[in-house]
């Protein structure tokens, strides 16, 4: 029954994406001629079908053999918009008419969703769906590039005027894929070329996703829609969905409510449910943490199916015990995240584990390495001569596990290095993983020296509970915030400078009330663009200024001004003070707190007689 049910739905979907490529075609013919002439054929429309359904085919972390259908473990994703839990299963869902930001941490499932969004509007028929992945974009290939780049894997030709024909023609949807894995010295440069996608075609729907506190979301063309995590016990749809039988999942389940309460609360993400089963697949127990999920998926993976199947064991072809295979991994990524890339072609990954091999002082031939890595955990993936890591994190974790064994030296030299150079935003999984498996180092070496650069006060002040006032700090951290107000009801856009982690956050929480979603708040008044128009300040870059001026030839009056220079003369500041007291309290009361366990733990009055 199900399957007919599909085929049905498959035929409907087929005919409801013919209708609307014709009506497309209908309306392009005016404008292109005879280019857009050669879509028109029945042929021609199946295999545009066919080929943008494939999107739903994916390699996950528990299916490593081949591609398999999302909807075989797909679960219904949630999202918070306007304070409202909503289920999202189409665009008509999110009940947001202009372009939407699709924020989410990782694990939550973000690429897996846009995957699906695309293959159900191409059931629906409303929009033609283009999925694009954003970490494609280099030096070389703008992403203009890209755009063209997938409509011609279609097998549609596209050319600038072409492509004006469909922006225009309200039948396309483009699907923005992993904003944060765009190369950071591109990201302003991409965040003005979607901007300028945004404003000059308005009937061209814009779908980005992203994790969260990246650039992209205080553009004010953009609506923003949170995943939210799993609550209560949606994480069991994810096991059922996952687990090989029915009576299987019900055990797991079981054994989590009985015996393992303590760690339903990690299971809040979809890759935090697959890696749970993966790993009491091979040893029967669950973790106890967070890191502990990750800390023990690679043996659980090296060796796989060990728990399951006494006496089997997959053959290896490098002559390495455990630790070594996880030494070398954990190099690799390392090395990975010092490429900055995110996909590897095949001289390149040999050539990274090659220098791993050679850093761990062992003998591996890389290529048989990398096939190992690739055959028997799946945590790197082949597509043709494309290699990746299965997930983000997974790299992450294992980059975090590479540092936390070097000498405190080395440990101290990186976490300085990114606080000076205000990079934590590139390193955020890393540190937030650090902040559990070198909590010590991570505390003395980054966050308390950062905390403290926040507040602007010194060791001896948070010792003695001396803590600055709220508006004094705002006009420090914030003296660099550029604010772009157009149009009215006014809209902003906001050139945020490279700040220490907890000014970034900070600032977001100040500024937010300009962005939530694209609709002035309240707090809003004609008195902004009164003011700001007597105290007009500069970008300090160029190419942002060119950004938005091309975008400021559809917006009407525009004008720059100094958020530090606004921020007395608001009469309603006091109000986004207010909204932004607690995060302040609480880190302070954090710092205070962090800073008596730091003189506990370097105590010596304990060595006294112990030796």
């Amino acid at each position: 029954m199900a399957s007919t049910l599909a085929a049905a739905g498959g035929i409907i979907g087929k005919a409801l994406f013919t209708k609307s490529v014709n009506e497309l075609i209908e309306f392009l013919s005016k404008k292109t001629g005879n280019k857009i002439k050669q879509w028109n054929t029945e042929r021609k429309i199946e295999t545009l079908y066919q080929k943008i359904h494939k999107v739903r085919k994916v390699k996950t972390i528990w299916q490593i053999d081949k591609a398999v259908d999302l909807k075989s473990f797909y679960v219904d994703s949630n999202f918070l918009i306007d304070e409202e839990r909503k289920t999202v299963n189409c665009i008509e869902d999110f009940g947001i008419k202009g372009n939407i930001l699709i924020e989410g941490i990782a694990g939550q499932g973000k690429s897996i969703f846009l995957r699906y969004l695309c293959a159900e509007e191409l059931i629906r028929g409303n929009y033609i769906p283009i999925f694009v992945e954003l970490r494609r974009i280099d030096q070389t290939h703008s992403l203009r590039d890209r755009i063209f780049t997938a409509f011609k894997a279609l097998d549609l030709p596209m050319d600038d005027a072409l492509f004006e024909g469909l922006a225009a023609s309200g039948k396309i949807i483009i699907l923005f894929d992993a904003f944060d894995e765009v190369p950071e010295e591109l990201k302003l440069s991409v965040i003005t070329d979607i901007e300028d996608l945004a404003s000059n075609y308005e009937n061209l729907k814009l779908i980005i996703t992203t994790r969260p506190e990246q650039s992209i979301k205080t553009s004010s063309l953009f609506a923003v829609a949170k995943l939210d995590n799993l609550i209560t016990d949606e994480y069991a749809q994810v096991i059922r969905k996952l687990s090989q039988g029915k009576k299987w999942a019900e055990s797991l389940l079981i054994h989590l409510k009985e015996k393992a309460a303590h760690i339903e609360e990690l299971l809040c993400t979809p890759l935090m449910a697959t890696l749970l089963i993966l790993q009491y697949k091979s040893y029967k127990k669950l973790p106890d943490s967070l890191s502990e999920f990750y800390d023990t998926l690679f043996l659980a993976l090296l060796q796989r199916h060990d728990g399951t199947k006494p006496g089997f064991r997959r053959q290896r072809r490098c002559p390495l015990d455990d630790t070594q295979y996880r030494h070398v991994f954990e190099t690799i990524c390392i090395l990975a995240k010092k490429s900055n890339q995110q996909i590897y072609n095949q001289k390149t990954i040999y050539k990274i584990t090659e220098e791993a091999i050679k850093n761990c002082n062992v003998e591996a031939n890389p290529a048989d390495f990398i096939e190992d890595i690739i055959k028997i955990t799946c945590l790197i993936l082949r597509e043709g001569v494309e290699h990746r890591f299965i997930h983000k994190t997974v790299q992450e974790y294992y980059t975090a596990s590479y540092i936390q064994r070097k000498p405190e030296s080395w440990r101290e030299k990186l976490y300085t290095r990114i606080k000076i150079k205000k990079i934590h935003i590139h390193w955020n999984q890393e540190l937030q993983f650090l902040s559990e498996i070198d909590k010590y180092h991570y505390n003395k070496f980054y966050f308390l020296p950062t905390a403290i650069e926040f507040f602007g006060i010194t060791i001896d002040d948070l010792k003695v509970g001396h803590k600055p006032s709220i508006l004094s700090v705002s006009k420090k951290q914030l003296k660099d915030l550029i604010v772009g107000v157009h149009g009215f009801p006014p809209r902003f856009s906001f050139y945020v400078p490279k700040q220490n982690f907890f000014a970034d956050n900070f600032t977001r929480l100040m500024i937010d009330p300009f962005t939530r979603y694209n609709h002035p708040p309240d707090i809003l008044s004609k008195n902004i663009v009164d003011y700001s128009e007597k105290i007009i300040t500069e970008f300090p870059q160029a190419h942002f200024i060119e950004g938005i001026e091309r975008k400021n030839k559809l917006s009407g009056k525009f004008v720059r001004i100094k958020f530090s220079d606004l921020i007395d003369k608001l009469p309603y500041i006091n109000e986004i003070l207010a909204s932004c007291q607690n995060y302040f309290d609480e880190l302070f009361e954090e710092a205070s707190l962090m800073l008596i366990s730091m003189q506990d733990a370097d105590d010596e009055s304990l060595l006294e007689g112990l030796v």
